[in-house]
């Protein structure tokens, strides 16, 4: 397998620094200092090209979406940065050979030319580009399709990934639930918890059968950000056993926030 990193990545506005308080930002240290030690750990490796899997990217319900613009970008004008910016190469041979094998298993894959970076792709690239300006980078978005259908995208990457012949990080970018404080923006809902300590608990036994039967009532009760991502990173990793190494779990502002390094062993 030529996946040489994997990692869960949150996309709360909050980590960034030029639009957050710093009352607010010594609120959200630990998940800060987790992004910054993924970032540093990609470096080390060398890899070739981080695929990242988002919630953000407007959701094609019946088709995942693949975007293939030569140079991205992304920004942070709309919340009052005019400054921060991020540019980054696609890497076209990665996205060739993902939508190869996504053919090959008959999986549905809509491409987009969009240079235009979502939040929940750019909020993880702000940290990675830190120690990695030269990455190259493949977003890939997740559609309205099952949950397997979910898992089955993720193994038709994996096996993108390995006749590719690069070494690649794959990172899902994903929020826990919005709903842990009375006064969230999103309502509040006890079951918000409770899942978040479910997915914590899976997550970091590598039970990827007993996430993927984690009931939609409590997802959509809990208004997480995030599930169907890390369900396409599971797929990637299907031929591998793997462990998460939790490096941070926060929810200073009532959305949980969970750090994760993957251990990644062969079968």
């Amino acid at each position: 397998m030529n996946i040489s990193f994997a990692s869960i990545m949150p996309h709360p506005l909050s980590v960034i620094p030029s639009i957050t308080l710093s009352s607010d930002l010594k609120r959200i240290t630990k998940t800060i200092k987790a992004m910054d030690q993924l970032s540093e750990e990609i470096k080390l490796l060398d890899v070739d090209v981080v695929v990242i899997i988002t919630p953000q990217i407007p959701i094609n319900y019946t088709s995942f979406s693949i975007i293939e613009s030569p140079v991205m970008k992304g920004s942070f004008i709309k919340f009052g940065d005019q400054k921060t910016k991020i540019k980054i190469k696609g890497h076209p041979e990665m996205a060739t050979e993902i939508k190869k094998s996504c053919a090959k298993e008959r999986i549905p894959l809509s491409s987009f030319d969009d240079p235009e970076l979502d939040h929940g792709t750019v909020i993880p690239l702000y940290y990675i580009v830190k120690n990695n300006p030269e990455i190259k980078i493949v977003p890939l978005g997740i559609s309205g399709l099952s949950v397997a259908e979910h898992f089955n995208f993720g193994k038709a990457i994996g096996q993108a990934i390995d006749l590719s012949g690069l070494k690649v990080a794959v990172v899902a970018s994903s929020n826990l639930s919005r709903k842990l404080s009375p006064g969230s923006s999103t309502g509040y809902s006890p079951k918000g918890k409770e899942l978040d300590q479910l997915i914590l608990k899976l997550v970091k036994k590598g039970d990827t059968k007993a996430m993927m039967k984690i009931d939609s009532e409590s997802l959509k009760d809990s208004g997480e950000s995030g599930y169907l991502p890390m369900i396409v990173l599971f797929g990637i990793l299907d031929d591998s056993l793997w462990k998460g190494e939790i490096l941070s779990y926060e929810r200073p502002f009532g959305t949980g926030l969970m750090t994760v390094k993957i251990d990644i062993a062969e079968k």
